[in-house]
């Protein structure tokens, strides 16, 4: 059956001659703009904190070649970045959540952003990157190494911030919908616009699935027969908007949304008794007001304050049939979960002499959890205050950067007495950019970055109120050159150096979290892009070395768990000036080791793994190319290849979709 439909997906795609009132494709970028105003870093050309550390940026048109349907799917091809669903340092993940690593560190650890709003759910500290979908995406930007102090804390390993669209101009419209295995339908649709200095940007997205299919290659086992995976189903909706006023530097937006999740958490394939027979539902709401004035030529105001709402709620079940509710019906945990803040931004701009940046960051967590129907709600809180500034200076082809920023966390509530004492941490960094001749650049940069305990470890079941921060001194040194404008290669080694990781300290059966991890990571990113024949052809190479040391005492494993080696990604275009468009992505990772937990611990190997995925359009344009048909079709993991992204956790086999959309 799955062969019938990728041949009709083939045909879908391949019998939409290019020959019949094609018009040659614009050039131009019709998407919609970038919201400046979402950035922490100061847009336009690459500023000096941004040139001293890594950064990565995936385009609008990247993330439609990769097929992706959301941040997670967009992020598992950059160089240094891991998102999958395997345990992390402090948690077996088992909610299959798909979480954001940059260069090792665990996703408690780097900051997800939205338009420069930290998001996350505040009791885990982390954010299911499943729940962004890429509508209104227009880039997102990846930052590692020494990381600008304007971020705040919680950033060791970097930073992603995802930047939406913005309306302008005339009204625009996009509808897409496509339809694939198992079920899967998809449907998009947005609006733009704006006169007059308002403008306003709408979209929204349905997605529903009865699962996921297991690769052919896939043996039979004690709970998964093949075929398509237990309890993978889901549906999702998301709705989101903004409106705004801009003139010159000054403008205000309010922008707010919803995010809903339905679904099943696939279990355990060989456990007897799979510890996470779940279903979820997954809520998640935000607001934002973001405002930028400038009253001076001397002076930039920026600022924004935000909320966001987490209502999620976890079902377990009896046995693997999923039939019954265990606890005669009371095993459903709840988890209202809000996280409120501002973040000031001034930015004093003193000519030749450089410019300073201060900032001022505010954010209070709360947390009000039910453990079972019928049972007592517990209250957790804290608060994040963070103060800095950070300069910058560009003489004549050098561009230094150096910040310091103070960082408080007063844990503010706890169902107990034993709040713990409040924390505090210093983060400073500098960096350095030299730009010789115009087609090769420098860089080197250090910084010394701290991360606070998230409430789960201090007040969890197993949590310990006497943590303390963690905290990395991170080196990053780098090279870039462009010999063509076509043609360019970068490279960066760099170095963490790790004291304070939050750990599980075990006592036979149980165990509590303790600052008793240390670790280096060591490593090397390298990419290489090539465009040929005024974009029609482009090729992209990046591959990322990563050593890591586990420095704790009694471990059988010298390394920190599930990080691979090498992990290389190769992705390509044919762009057809008739309007036909393939795109090829390869994701391959090397094998990872992991310490298994028991009575006698033993070093475990997860095999490598490489999928490929590929996207196949043809596009019709009228109208000056203001108005565009496209028909496409796309595969997820073409060769049906198996493998797990967490132990005894199997990924999806191949996937085959096909779908038109609109621009009008």
């Amino acid at each position: 059956m799955r062969s019938v439909w990728l041949i009709l997906t083939l045909l879908v795609c391949l019998l939409a001659p290019a020959w019949v009132g094609a018009e040659e494709e614009n050039d131009e970028d019709e998407s919609a703009p970038v919201f400046t105003a979402g950035e922490i870093i100061v847009t336009g050309k690459r500023t000096p904190a941004e040139r001293v550390a890594s950064l990565d940026e995936i385009t609008a048109r990247q993330i439609e070649d990769m097929g992706a349907r959301n941040v997670a799917e967009a992020l598992q091809f950059a160089p240094g970045a891991r998102v999958d669903t395997a345990p992390t340092s402090l948690s077996a993940n088992g909610k299959q959540e798909s979480l954001g690593s940059l260069r090792g560190f665990d996703p408690r650890n780097v900051i997800v952003l939205i338009d420069g709003v930290p998001m996350y759910e505040p009791y885990f500290r982390v954010l299911d990157l499943r729940q962004i979908p890429v509508g209104d995406i227009a880039k997102i930007k990846i930052v590692k190494g020494p990381t600008s102090v304007l971020y705040g804390p919680n950033a060791l390993g970097g930073v992603i911030n995802i930047i939406t669209k913005r309306g302008a101009g005339e009204p625009r419209g996009h509808l897409d919908v496509s339809y694939g295995d198992v079920n899967t339908f998809d449907a998009n649709g947005s609006l733009l616009g704006g006169a007059s200095g308002w403008e306003y940007f709408l979209s929204s997205g349905y997605t529903t699935s009865d699962g996921f299919p297991v690769s052919q290659d896939f043996d039979p086992t004690r709970n998964e027969d093949g075929d398509l995976r237990f309890n993978s189903d889901f549906n999702d909706f998301v709705a989101a908007g903004k409106v705004g006023y801009q003139q010159g530097l000054n403008g205000l937006t309010a922008s707010a949304s919803h995010y809903q999740y339905e679904g099943g958490v696939p279990f355990s394939m060989e456990a007897i008794e799979p510890g996470t027979l779940w279903r979820k539902d997954w809520r998640k709401t935000t607001a934002s007001l973001h405002g930028e004035w400038a009253p001076a030529d001397f002076l930039y105001l920026r600022g924004r304050a935000f909320y966001s709402r987490f209502f999620n709620t976890i079902t377990s079940y009896t046995d693997t049939t999923m039939s019954a509710i265990a606890t005669e019906g009371d095993a459903v945990s709840t988890y209202d979960n809000n996280v409120m803040g501002y973040i000031l931004l001034p930015e004093f701009l003193l000519g030749p002499a450089g410019t300073l940046t201060l900032s001022n960051l505010y954010k209070y967590d709360t947390v009000h959890i039910q453990d079972e129907d019928r049972a007592d709600w517990y209250d957790f809180g804290a608060e994040t205050i963070s103060g800095g500034g950070e300069y910058a200076v560009e003489l004549w082809r050098f561009a230094f950067t150096a910040g310091a920023a103070y960082h408080f966390y007063r844990r503010t509530e706890t169902p107990n007495d034993e709040l713990g004492e409040d924390n505090s941490a210093v983060d400073y960094m500098a960096g350095l950019a030299f730009t010789p001749i115009e087609m090769f650049s420098l860089h080197a940069g250090a910084a010394h970055k701290s991360a606070f305990p998230d409430l789960k470890t201090l007040y969890g079941s197993q949590g310990n109120p006497d943590l303390d921060p963690e905290s990395a001194n991170n080196i990053d040194a780098g090279f870039r050159i462009a010999p063509l404008q076509q043609l360019a290669l970068e490279a960066t080694y760099f170095f963490s150096d790790i004291t304070d990781l939050i750990g599980k300290r075990e006592f036979g059966n149980e165990y509590t979290y303790e600052n008793i991890d240390e670790a280096t990571i060591t490593g090397v990113e390298s990419a290489l892009d090539v465009t040929l024949l005024d974009d029609t052809l482009g090729l992209s190479v990046n591959h990322t070395w990563m050593r890591t040391e586990d420095k704790r005492e009694n471990r059988l494993l010298d390394r920190l768990d599930f990080r691979p080696e090498h992990s290389v990604n190769v992705g390509g275009y044919v762009a057809a000036p008739w309007g036909t468009r393939l795109a090829v992505q390869h994701h391959y990772v090397s094998e990872r080791q992991y310490e298994g937990a028991g009575a006698e611990p033993e070093v475990l190997t997860m095999p490598a793994y490489g999928f490929t995925n590929a996207r196949l359009a043809q596009s019709f344009a009228w109208d000056a190319g203001r108005t565009k048909l496209e028909v496409f079709c796309e595969g997820k993991n073409l060769f049906d290849v198996y493998y797990e992204p967490a132990p005894e956790k199997p990924a999806p086999g191949r996937e085959l979709f096909a779908g038109v959309g609109m621009d009008f």
